[in-house]
């Protein structure tokens, strides 16, 4: 028997299975995430944004998760945001800049997840999806905070050429990273009987 869905309302293109996942993965995400940004303000500290895109991983997946996982439009930005409030209070140093940043992060997710319409296997579309995430989210990030974002601190004589080639170069070693992740954690739950989405975002 299918569930049935209310027609009214923002929440109407979401079940109650889909509503529930959400929770779980706001939930775990925001601890995780909380821990993350720790370690990540720790390292970043002492090494600066060398191989800042890369620390992005931990953050970026849940959005690719949730979007994985149930498959509709907004998820990852649903999924991201309200977790910033556990991130918070676990200890993430970032402040109420996390809210940006997440908001940022899963809008990302779901920009990579319109490649979950084209006719390609789910492999490639969890791949695609995670580095397209990445590419996109990292722009949006340098154009707003500019070369601080860049390891000019690392290569002071550099030209901007090179900087931006590294930075997207390990945006994209980020995107690939998450989709082994994402995969992986996908494959995972299959295997003890939890069936994600068909890959196809509905709306």
């Amino acid at each position: 028997m299918g569930e049935k869905v209310s027609k009214k309302g923002f929440m109407s293109m979401y079940t109650v299975r889909d509503v529930v996942l959400m929770g779980a993965l706001i939930a775990v995400s925001g601890v995780f995430k909380g821990f993350w940004g720790i370690g990540r303000a720790q390292i970043e500290a002492v090494v600066g944004p060398l191989i800042g895109p890369v620390f992005s991983v931990g953050f970026y997946m849940w959005g690719v998760l949730a979007a994985v996982l149930i498959g509709k439009v907004g998820v990852g930005t649903i999924v991201m945001v309200p977790g910033t409030f556990i991130e918070l209070a676990v200890g993430n140093p970032y402040g109420a800049l996390v809210f940006v940043y997440n908001f940022i992060e899963g809008l990302a997710a779901d920009v990579g997840a319109v490649f979950f319409r084209y006719k390609l296997n789910r492999f490639s579309k969890v791949f695609i999806a995670s580095v397209v995430a990445l590419v996109f989210g990292s722009t949006i990030f340098l154009a707003w905070l500019g070369v601080a974002r860049l390891p000019t601190q690392q290569f002071p004589d550099a030209p901007l050429y090179f900087l931006l080639g590294w930075y997207y170069f390990l945006a994209v070693i980020g995107g690939i990273i998450t989709g082994v992740v994402v995969w992986g954690i996908s494959k995972l739950l299959s295997t003890v009987g939890f069936k994600g989405s068909e890959l196809k975002v509905e709306s």
